[in-house]
């Protein structure tokens, strides 16, 4: 019985996970290219396995270490290559991506539903960023099942269990990264607009506000208690007016553009992306789709109060676009924007838009829905597929050195060879190089964010100890650390490796 009930939905779902995996191919041939900030949840499961245990992600207050458990299996299973910490945020992604489907599914046709999935499949850097590197994806994929839990609680035979299950959802994702906050708020209004599904009676509705607020109330607490535990530091960012100007222009002239695909940035240097320039003619192209995206997604605010369609379609609507405005508004005040790569605060745009399209879709045909998105489609395929820089060459994938991470290991081999067993580089480099080298030699920021500690007293006190450089960190430049070693008359030898350049120091 349950299988012929799940059976006609497989090829969807094969179909959304082949094309999740294909889409982003480039990069998982290229597992080796991980930057430090998803090496640092690498090497952090690596010594949760050990025994060491920390409530956050080393050097923050705000993301806890979920993404970290979910890895942890996954090494022990596979072992702890690239790879596999690639293949881990993926597969939550792709979780994602199908309870947004069946969600749709659920309120649509399948060929609607399967379409306005395609938005979680074909995407911009800013959601790619998050879908393949650690951390933060644990996170957005709480939010999707807490999503698929309120939708299914009128359905349920005991809706309080799913209204719960979908409450204490928050709260988690929550503790996994700050980030989703300006999720949560409207996500937690749209479980209590789940009420209106049958127009339950007044007891009714008081127990499922209940089983709503009791769990979200006491998973708050209960996040509060673990950063008191844990002595955490205040979290870096608020919100300000003062924001407001500075934040529009990099919104305007930088962010929007990249997240909603008519601008597209290729990271050939880490900290200055470089702006991808289409033809004339597909650059009309991706303003028209982006701008026709942007109008599917607010027709859900033009179409709540249009009674043909039906209410459960409506309150996805008020959803998606609901987390698009948060969004917005939540990126003109924040502190946190700083440059382009900011663009991935506004992220929840896409993320919410196959909800905040379902009230449209529902009026249009298959047909007429694909004629409307389709072109927002294609500019965020290629848009994220330019994107991938290095790794693509064309239509085709292509193995880049950096992502085969073949210097990275030689130079490594070297330094290990002439005893050497900590050093320091540039933070796009420390904490990548340390987690390729498996620690050995562990390499602590010059200056900057701070990680994890002990790499820092390992540097200082390491004889020999390695300073590296690569060109593609701008701040990354070995000649002026050469010239004070050269006045202070400290001897050194010089290691090249590919575009890798090594300074061993001896202290004595």
């Amino acid at each position: 019985m349950w299988f012929r009930r799940v059976s006609p939905a497989l090829p969807s779902v094969a179909f959304l996970v082949l094309l999740n995996v294909l889409f982003r191919l480039p990069q998982l041939i290229n597992a080796g290219n991980v930057h430090s900030d998803a090496a640092i949840v690498g090497l952090q499961t690596e010594h949760l396995l050990r025994g060491e245990w920390s409530w956050f992600i080393w050097g923050t207050s705000y993301e806890g270490i979920l993404d970290v458990l979910f890895l942890a299996p996954a090494f022990l299973i596979f072992g702890h290559g690239p790879l596999v910490l690639m293949a881990v945020p993926l597969a939550l992604h792709i979780v994602a991506n199908l309870l947004a489907w069946d969600v749709l599914r659920r309120r649509l046709s399948p060929h609607r539903a399967f379409l306005l999935s395609l938005v979680l499949v074909f995407t911009p850097q800013a959601i790619n960023g998050v879908a393949l590197y650690e951390p933060r994806q644990g996170s957005i994929t709480c939010m999707f099942a807490a999503i698929w839990f309120f939708d299914r609680a009128s359905s349920w035979k005991h809706p309080p269990v799913a209204l719960a299950a979908g409450a204490v959802l928050l709260p988690v994702g929550l503790y996994a990264d700050l980030f989703v906050l300006q999720m949560v708020v409207v996500i937690l209004v749209f479980g209590i607009l789940t009420l209106w599904d049958e127009r339950p009676s007044l007891k009714t509705a008081a127990v499922r506000v209940a089983a709503i607020a009791v769990p979200f109330g006491i998973g708050l607490l209960a996040l509060r208690w673990i950063q008191r535990a844990a002595n955490v530091g205040e979290t870096p960012t608020s919100l300000s007016w003062d924001q407001l100007g500075p934040n529009f222009h990099l919104l305007w002239d930088k962010c929007l553009g990249w997240v909603l695909g008519y601008k597209v940035y290729q990271p050939f240097i880490r900290s200055q992306p470089a702006l991808w320039h289409p033809p004339g003619w597909f650059a009309v192209f991706q303003k028209v789709g982006a701008a026709l995206f942007v109008m599917l997604i607010l027709s859900a605010l033009a179409l709540v109060f249009a009674r043909r369609i039906p209410w459960t379609l409506r309150r996805l609507g008020i959803l998606g676009a609901g987390c698009a405005i948060a969004s917005f508004v939540g990126f003109l005040l924040s502190t946190s924007p700083v440059d382009v790569w900011s663009a991935r605060y506004l992220a929840p745009i896409v993320w919410m838009a196959p909800f905040a399209l379902a009230p449209m879709a529902y009026r249009l045909t298959g047909r007429g829905a694909a004629v409307w998105l389709g072109p927002y489609l294609l500019t965020a395929a290629v848009g994220g597929w330019v994107s991938y820089a290095g790794s693509v060459d064309g239509f085709w994938p292509r193995l880049d050195p950096r992502g085969q991470a073949i210097d990275e290991r030689e130079l490594g081999a070297i330094l290990r060879s002439k005893g050497v067993r900590a050093g320091m580089a540039d933070y796009w480099l420390a904490y990548r190089l340390t987690y390729l080298w498996d620690e050995v030699p562990v390499l602590a920021p010059f200056t900057g964010w701070e990680r994890y500690w002990p790499y820092r007293e390992a540097a200082s006190r390491a004889d020999p100890y390695v300073l590296v450089f690569h060109p593609m960190e701008p701040f990354s430049r070995p000649e002026p650390f050469e010239q004070a070693l050269r006045e202070r008359q400290v001897p050194y030898d010089k290691v090249v490796v590919g575009d890798f350049t090594a300074l061993i120091v001896r202290r004595r």
